[in-house]
């Protein structure tokens, strides 16, 4: 093993905390407006950040996803409260096979499972972190990365396989990496930047240090942060 591995809390730099709000937020002020219409139309919505960093969203029965993808929707995201980051986005319709990714990814975050036709992908085109009065636009090149189909399934799988086959696992990343009380935590999902994990209605964020570069990289990282947590529980354990 080599490095820190992990964190419990991303770094201040602006970057790192545009990518703490749209990793740990799972809901967001969402407007959306066509230039047809005086009004904009505007919810809560409940959100999840995608494998690639762009935002997943489920859709009110209100708009549809055709008017969303449609060139001439406007929409705007904003997340958090102080610091918050404001997006200008572009809605996607899912492929199907990222389709059921991005069910996999929201019924681990919220307990609940939309349906395939209900999800939209956001993707930002611009990011404004906005925080002590200042507003400073952050890179979208560095927000969201560019991966292939293969690396969306790879994620899914390596979650359902840490919850089906080692939980014993992911209760040590929560309780000795993150100090987290006892639970039955469970991997809600995973990213290039770290670990969603959840018990009940608690949730706690492993970051990567340094985040992974490519997915392949998932497993090699899994096993040395177990490693690592249980070198460290077992440290404590030697203490008089």
């Amino acid at each position: 093993m080599s490095g820190e591995l992990y964190s419990q809390v991303n770094s201040t730099l602006p970057i790192n905390k545009a990518k703490s709000l749209l990793r740990t937020e799972d809901k967001a002020q969402f407007k959306v407006w066509w230039s047809e219409q005086s009004e904009a139309f505007s919810i809560e919505a409940e959100i999840v950040s995608n494998l690639d960093g762009s935002v997943l969203l489920v859709v009110s029965n209100e708009v549809s996803v055709d008017a969303l993808v449609s060139d001439d929707a406007q929409i705007t995201l904003t997340l958090g409260t102080i610091p918050s980051l404001t997006l200008t986005c572009e809605a996607k319709a899912l492929t199907d096979a990222n389709a059921k990714h991005a069910v996999g990814r929201f019924v681990g975050r919220h307990g609940t499972k939309p349906t395939n036709d209900t999800i939209v992908k956001l993707l930002p085109i611009t990011v404004i972190l906005q925080e002590d009065g200042k507003a400073e636009q952050i890179d979208c090149k560095s927000i969201v990365d560019s991966l292939n189909e293969t690396a969306f399934g790879l994620e899914r799988r390596a979650v359902d396989h840490m919850n089906d086959d080692h939980l014993d696992a992911i209760k040590l990343y929560a309780e000795v990496l993150l100090h987290q009380a006892e639970g039955d935590w469970h991997m809600a999902g995973l990213d290039m930047d770290g670990i969603d994990l959840i018990h009940g209605d608690r949730y706690a964020r492993l970051w990567f240090n340094p985040p992974l570069k490519q997915p392949d990289q998932i497993k090699a990282r899994l096993v040395e942060l177990v490693q690592k947590a249980r070198a460290t529980q077992f440290a404590g354990s030697e203490k008089p």
